[in-house]
């Protein structure tokens, strides 16, 4: 199988995807700009993306290689319509794109992702993603412990009617709390800010009572990152 049948291939549901898989990990340096070229491509246009997973598994690919060069268009896939970004991306948005996104950032894209976070424009889900990249980030030793904290600090005052961000920092209270950051996500459930049915304060209150964790633990805690989603695109440890 040529490289070319093999970027075709890495979609669900095609009968080839496990030799393709193979064949692209085999030249892993020679599949890099065809995997760059399938995201580039979707960036510029979002409406012809096709709903079959092959995006993703070029997003897996160039997590798992480590591509730096990839941070740039996949944080742009974070600019669109969170409904779409599920209709293309299906539960991957929610629950892997955070530590894509820590796979392939550096330093000076910490920054980008803050402004992802404060855009107003930015939908809800979409804004999780960015808030929990930054987590995942911290395990991966990009974003030091004291600057993580400091931001979520900074957010939950700033931010408390924000539904999106105070939601996702309600959701990493096992990775990320302090009595500032606590009492101001309490009081967003309690005003409706954060919807109960995602997380009640009984909920909050259960996840602080938990010893804290590292960012790090972040990877064995993800279900695609163990390998233990049924999807086609997981890949197993990255």
């Amino acid at each position: 199988m040529t490289l070319y049948k093999a970027f075709k291939s890495i979609k669900a549901g095609d009968r080839n995807l496990d030799r393709a898989i193979d064949i692209i990990r085999l030249n892993r340096e020679k599949s890099i700009p065809g995997l760059l070229d399938i995201i580039e491509a979707a960036v510029e246009n979002p409406m012809k993306i096709p709903n079959d997973f092959r995006l993703v598994n070029a997003m897996l690919f160039l997590s798992e290689f480590r591509v730096k060069e990839a941070f740039k268009y996949i944080v742009e896939l974070l600019k669109l319509d969170d409904d779409f970004c599920e209709y293309i991306m299906d539960e991957f948005v929610t629950e892997s794109m955070p530590i894509v996104l820590a796979n392939v950032m550096t330093e000076k894209d910490i920054d980008k992702i803050k402004v992802i976070i404060e855009d107003e424009n930015i939908d809800f889900f979409n804004k999780g993603v960015a808030v929990k990249s930054l987590v995942a980030a911290q395990g991966r030793g990009i974003l030091g412990k004291d600057e993580l904290f400091e931001y979520f600090e900074y957010l939950a005052e700033k931010y408390v009617d924000d539904a999106g961000i105070m939601s996702e920092i309600a959701c990493c209270a096992e990775f990320v709390r302090t009595p500032k950051i606590i009492e101001n996500v309490k009081n967003a459930i309690r005003n409706g800010v954060v919807d109960e049915e995602l997380i009640s304060v009984e909920d909050y209150e259960e996840g602080i009572a938990r010893p804290l964790k590292t960012g790090e633990d972040i990877f064995s805690s993800n279900e695609f990152i163990e390998g233990k989603a049924t999807a086609e695109f997981c890949f197993g440890d990255f």
